[in-house]
């Protein structure tokens, strides 16, 4: 399998409509997501010394964070707003490379803003996942 460019890893945010409309959060520069699972240990003294683990039993989530410079785009508007109302709205984290992405409802924890004297003006975001997240083609 052929690398993958980065720059093609891109965040959107849903508008919440009956027909939603996913719009792009711009200037992103980072984008990183994790999957967490949590493990349920079954360990006895039949194990042998060995963790035994129950499998599909923990729970599950998915992280997201992005960095980037801010533009005031409307993606950047709908982002501020989810985080000052502690919303939970739907996302989509998007491979271009490949046509897959990460879907589903996620809250945006954090939001931080930035600039030095300098520099230009930065965002930060974290995200956790709320109910389940699929995985798929784009549409």
């Amino acid at each position: 399998m052929a690398a993958q460019l980065g720059k093609r890893m891109l965040l959107y945010i849903g508008d919440g409509a009956t027909s939603e409309v996913f719009t792009l959060v711009g200037g992103l520069r980072t984008t990183r997501i994790t999957i967490n699972n949590t493990s349920v240990d079954v360990t006895d003294k039949q194990s042998d010394s060995w963790t035994e683990l129950l499998a599909n039993a923990g729970g599950r989530n998915i992280a997201m964070s992005v960095e980037g410079i801010y533009k005031a785009s409307s993606g950047e508007t709908a982002l501020n707003t989810a985080a000052m109302g502690g919303d939970v709205n739907n996302y989509r984290m998007v491979f271009e490379d490949d046509d897959k992405m990460f879907s589903g409802a996620w809250q945006c924890t954090s939001l931080e803003h930035s600039g030095g004297h300098q520099d230009a003006r930065m965002f930060s975001a974290s995200f956790a996942s709320s109910g389940e997240i699929t995985y798929g083609n784009t549409p």
